[in-house]
């Protein structure tokens, strides 16, 4: 039996009713029949536990807020620089294409992370961020990078 289990807590104080456990738990069950459509679930459980705090859907904030903190990351991990979320933004207002492949795939994504710190290594030095197989002295390019980053008062990792 193909079997799915959802745990789902209230932020609520009150009780739900069982006419809203039913409309939950069906429309539970129609998007796992949405999302399983080559091998739907043959039972679908909703547990509810009210003192727990599990949240699946993210506000409009939560998610722009997740995607700066993934961006961040990915840039301070990538080139070692820690920018402000005014000076990322800012940057994502300039390469609007890199802004529109992180919403779309999301800043882990590994061919996203490249861009972002193409991004950076563009708006600091005019260069492309190195790939493999460019012929690139890294340790003077990370020097390079760091040292007009440190110039227009970006944060390093040095």
């Amino acid at each position: 039996m193909n079997t799915i289990t959802f745990k789902l807590s209230l932020d609520s104080k009150r009780e739900l009713s069982q006419a809203e456990i039913t409309q939950l738990y069906n429309h539970i069950a129609k998007c796992l029949q949405k999302g399983f459509r080559n091998d739907p679930p043959t039972w679908c459980e909703a547990v509810i536990e009210p003192k727990l705090v599990l949240t699946h859907v993210r506000t409009q904030a939560e998610k722009e807020t997740f995607k700066i903190k993934a961006c961040l990351d990915a840039i301070s991990d990538g080139t070692g620089i820690d920018l402000s979320r005014g000076q990322l933004e800012f940057l994502l207002s300039k390469y609007p294409l890199v802004d529109e492949d992180v919403n779309k795939w999301g800043a882990n994504d590994t061919v996203v992370s490249g861009q972002l710190c193409d991004m950076v290594s563009n708006e600091l030095i005019g260069k492309n961020w190195p790939t493999y197989g460019d012929n690139v002295d890294m340790a003077f390019f990370y020097e390079e990078l760091h040292r007009e980053a440190t110039n227009r008062g970006y944060k390093t990792d040095k």
